[in-house]
């Protein structure tokens, strides 16, 4: 993408030196122009923020402030990144600084004391999910849509982005103090015990039956996260169908061991380039749902042709960043 090694030439050339020595006089001059144009040039609605960095002096960030339609665009950015050095390193979500919690927000009209915030938290096994219920005595004296953008702040300084995306199911706000009501960083510990509790993916099966009595069956990662996997923003579904004599009949035998033959084939022929994330069997067809890189022209050409190679396939391809189409599968 051009305006990215636009914006990496400038960084290289001149940028880097010129932000970093603002940062330490002070005089920023139209530094703050420059970059915003290069990263608007990117996408109008990306945004930039310096900060300190972990192992570096300062961190770059460019987020796409919780779109997913945007997240791609700045895993891209990252990816074309110069290797971090001593001054520089650079993110493309907004990370983790629960030391935040310490100081006070200033929000419209309100003083917010973010200490004194308290969580009630709701742990789902199942679906790897924690619901939070987010509670600040100021919520009684606000709108509601003014204390969940103070929640939604507090639970990113809190986790970061991405594991707000990861980790974080339905959010609400209280303006009474849940009985169970638990200090703000309750919240990284529990999310940091779940993560080790599930370290890799896993599969699961369901089963149902149609309205129409068919029986149905898939099979879905769990979990299905799209930000483990930012640059995927493109679904694949391709439909096999199989001679059902019936529309409750699920495929056997020699049905069954040629379409599972024909995903074997298709994943060793696309080499890691995809990922399978689900497929979902029933009616007469099954359904494999694929993801993959919507500026990958190769993967996208060699899906087209196996599939048109293949008597009993359809290939339907839109782009779908944050994988609403396995929505139901989750």
């Amino acid at each position: 993408m051009q305006s990215i090694a636009d914006f990496w030439h400038w960084w290289q050339q001149d940028g880097a030196t010129q932000l970093a020595n603002a940062i330490h006089t002070g005089d920023f001059s139209d530094l703050p122009e420059q970059m915003a144009h290069l990263v608007n040039a990117i996408d109008k609605d990306l945004q930039w923020e310096l900060g300190p960095g972990t192992q570096a002096q300062h961190s770059l960030c460019v987020t796409a402030n919780g779109d997913p339609a945007l997240r791609p665009l700045t895993e891209r950015w990252l990816r074309a990144a110069p290797p971090p050095d001593a001054t520089w390193e650079y993110r493309a979500a907004r990370q983790a600084d629960p030391d935040v919690l310490n100081q006070q927000l200033t929000f419209g009209d309100w003083e917010v004391e973010l200490d004194q915030t308290r969580l009630s938290l709701t742990v789902d096994e199942q679906s790897l999910l924690v619901d939070v219920t987010v509670h600040h005595p100021t919520f009684a004296t606000m709108p509601e849509s003014a204390a969940l953008q103070i929640a939604f702040l507090a639970l990113t300084w809190l986790l970061g982005e991405d594991d707000l995306e990861r980790w974080i199911g339905e959010v609400n706000t209280a303006t009474a103090e849940p009985a169970d009501a638990l200090p703000a960083d309750a919240l990284p510990e529990t999310v940091h015990a779940m993560a080790a509790r599930h370290p890799e993916p896993t599969w699961v099966v369901m089963e149902g039956e149609g309205q129409d009595g068919a029986q149905l069956t898939a099979v879905a990662m769990r979990p299905l996260r799209w930000i483990d996997h930012p640059l995927l923003d493109l679904h694949a579904g391709i439909t096999l169908t199989y001679p059902a004599l019936d529309p409750r009949d699920l495929p056997t035998g020699e049905d069954l061991a040629e379409l599972q033959q024909q995903e074997d084939d298709l994943l060793r022929l696309l080499d890691n380039a995809v990922l399978l994330v689900a497929h979902e069997t029933g009616r007469g067809a099954r359904t494999l749902h694929l993801y993959c890189d919507s500026t990958d022209a190769a993967t996208q050409a060699t899906l087209t042709t196996w599939t048109q190679r293949q008597p009993n396939a359809s290939l339907d391809t839109q782009p779908d960043p944050a994988w609403d189409q396995v929505s139901h599968l989750r």
